[in-house]
């Protein structure tokens, strides 16, 4: 009765351990097949999957009011771990009247339970409705970047409303805390290269082992700090191999490699996709795992935009690909929204941008 995609998962697990979308029957069966093999004595929950914005919210309560420093908006849609999301802050997309909303319900939760300290929540947002992911009264991963790009001590102020006092008689106030006037991209940072026969499909299971931040006024430039801090290596020409599920087969997804075509890169395709690629105009060449592995050895394919069916699968040829790609150093996509961010990055130094830097001190007092 729910209907596909599904998110499904074992009753317990942590970091999103064995958690998959999935979009089938076929695949439904397959994923309870293996999930059953990892303990019968735990069940299986199914939920519906809501596609959209993934929005966090860290916030102080005091009992009374809450403090909100700031909102993060991820890019990558909903059912990427937020560990491996890119995060924006303050949100580059959504609108004053959502946020809004954002801090009505927030408040409202966090008295519905009693939290006084810390709390953070995710929320889904589809373009229409609001959905609540999880609440999780306690620090976040994100709360030291917050507290560094707002100049808000969280923890401070949270250990205080603990002991009692009370957020309105602090200089922070309550409510949503004021804007900064520049953009902090939180990247995450993966070490697939190092970690053999380990899928960095990206997904519900978290794979990153670190992230940096990407600061600046201007939000393509936080972005290109971002990936240049990860040390990924950021081509500006050559060739783009793509792979995509049947679901990741759309006019957006169109769009996107279109803006790779136009921005100089050869689109090279598995069969499938470069029969999709073809019906939206998109000139490509239809390549076997032996050609595609060939071609990265030779240096024709730069950049992999590879979007699993499945994920963790070692015998499969996508991801034979992925990791044949990863352990060259070449940037490997497995969600479009992180392909489609990095164009920002490839367009910021194919126009060979200066990167200025300065001390958070100063962006913040700035």
């Amino acid at each position: 009765s729910l209907g596909y995609p599904l998110v499904v998962r074992p009753s317990y697990v942590i970091g999103g351990r064995a958690m998959q979308v999935v979009y089938s029957d076929a695949e439904l069966m397959e994923y309870l097949d293996e999930a059953v093999s990892l303990g019968v004595e735990h069940p299986v929950l199914i939920d519906r999957y809501i596609e959209g914005k993934e929005i966090e919210v860290d916030a102080i309560a005091d009992g009374t009011d809450i403090l909100i420093p700031g909102i993060m908006e991820h890019v990558e849609r909903t059912g990427v771990h937020s560990g491996d999301s890119i995060s924006v802050y303050p949100p580059y997309s959504i609108s004053d009247e959502v946020s809004d909303i954002l801090v009505g319900y927030t408040e409202r939760i966090t008295k519905a339970l009693g939290v006084v300290g810390l709390v953070n929540i995710q929320y889904a947002y589809d373009g229409k409705d609001i959905y609540v992911i999880e609440v999780n009264p306690r620090a976040s991963r994100t709360v030291p970047i917050i507290s560094k790009v707002t100049g808000v001590p969280m923890v401070k102020l949270a250990v205080a409303a603990m002991l009692g006092r009370k957020l309105a008689d602090t200089e922070f106030g309550t409510g949503l805390y004021k804007k900064s006037k520049f953009t902090a991209v939180k990247m995450p940072v993966f070490s697939g290269a190092k970690l053999t026969d380990v899928d960095i499909a990206l997904g519900p299971e978290m794979k990153s082992t670190g992230e940096i931040l990407g600061i600046d006024e201007n939000y393509e430039k936080a972005v290109y700090k971002g990936f240049l801090a990860t040390n990924v290596v950021i081509p500006t020409e050559g060739g783009v191999y793509v792979s995509l599920r049947d679901p990741e087969k759309t006019e957006k997804t169109a769009a996107i490699l279109r803006r790779y075509a136009e921005s100089g890169f050869k689109l090279y395709a598995s069969e499938g996709t470069g029969k999709f690629l073809t019906a939206y105009g998109l000139p490509n060449e239809t390549l076997g795992i032996a050609d595609v592995k060939r071609l990265i050895a030779g240096g024709e394919i730069h950049i992999v935009v590879n979007v699993p069916k499945v994920a963790n699968k070692t015998d499969s040829e996508s991801f034979i690909i992925r990791r044949y790609a990863i352990e060259r150093s070449l940037p490997v996509h497995t969600c479009i929204d992180t392909a489609e961010a990095f164009l920002t990055a490839i367009g910021m130094k194919q126009e060979n941008l200066r990167v200025e830097y300065k001390t958070l001190d100063e962006y913040i007092t700035g």
